[in-house]
């Protein structure tokens, strides 16, 4: 069935481009096929449609009275397939149309929205939306173009760039280690309370002089909030992973230090995924190198 109506929506665009041609040959060449696969096209269309659409007894092409009522409806298709068409090669040509961004709230606020806000400024025609979600979003289904995510792609129909590699460091409160105590040695750690990020998990590896180090993280205190957890670490609560976008200005202001800097924790890597086609539309593939080139 569906075959059947792709061909004769097939036949239906060449049969219109006929007519707009006024011959065969000249429609063949418009359409970049033969004159022989032209002429089969409308032979096929007719033999569907069980009349006869055009006069074939003169040199010069005429509509039966069949033909013209149909040609009118052909040329509609026509008209709107090629508008369709030039839609599409000015997405790809201009920074216009819609563009649907999902990321995590956190590094949304600190990263996306102000690189969003720029883009705006400059690419005005474009209708940008962002949705601001620690949940991980069905991009297809939820009608996301592109999503900011930690991590490599898992299997997936999706595709993926990487955005960025960001350092993490085991940070605390200057308060908290003076009450707690200051560890002198990783072995002192799982003394200390953790505030734990459900995405982390318990388990922490840290590296040093290519040697693994484990440790796991043990805590009352637990949150699925990366705003949370830094204000948590902030407000003196325990000990926290935090990426360095989160760290930096706390530790030039000596609201928090980093504990054992000499150790190097796995960076966060942050992707940017989209559904396949997405990164041909000018407006996204914008918007993908805006964030590389401003990483968080």
């Amino acid at each position: 069935m569906k075959d059947s109506i792709a061909s004769e929506l097939r036949g239906m665009l060449v049969f219109a481009r006929v007519i707009d041609s006024g011959n065969f040959t000249r429609a063949a060449k418009t359409l970049g096929i033969s004159r022989a696969v032209t002429s089969y096209q409308v032979k096929q269309l007719e033999k569907r449609l069980g009349v006869q659409l055009i006069n074939r007894s003169t040199r010069a092409l005429s509509l039966t009275s069949a033909g013209k009522l149909y040609y009118d409806k052909c040329k509609v298709i026509a008209e709107q397939a090629e508008s369709a068409h030039q839609m599409i090669e000015n997405l790809k040509a201009d920074a216009v149309g819609r563009l649907s961004i999902s990321c995590p709230v956190h590094l949304g606020l600190q990263w996306v929205v102000p690189l969003a806000t720029a883009y705006r400024r400059r690419y005005p025609q474009v209708e940008l939306e962002l949705n601001l979600s620690e949940s991980i979003s069905n991009l297809v289904q939820d009608g996301i173009d592109l999503a900011i995510r930690s991590g490599p792609l898992a299997d997936s129909e999706l595709r993926s760039t990487k955005l960025a590699t960001v350092s993490r460091h085991i940070c605390a409160s200057p308060d908290y280690l003076n009450l707690r105590g200051w560890p002198q040695s990783l072995n002192e750690l799982d003394k200390h309370e953790w505030i734990v990020y459900h995405r982390l998990g318990n388990q922490l590896t840290l590296t040093r002089d290519d040697k693994d180090y484990s440790i796991k993280m043990t805590g009352t205190l637990r949150t699925n909030n990366a705003a949370a957890r830094l204000q948590f670490a902030l407000s003196g609560m325990g000990l926290a992973v935090l990426p360095h976008y989160d760290a930096a200005k706390a530790f030039n202001s000596g609201q928090l230090v980093e504990l054992f800097p000499d150790y190097h924790l796995p960076p966060l890597e942050l992707y940017a995924v989209f559904p396949d086609g997405i990164e041909k539309v000018k407006a996204s593939r914008l918007m993908i190198d805006m964030l590389k080139n401003s990483p968080p």
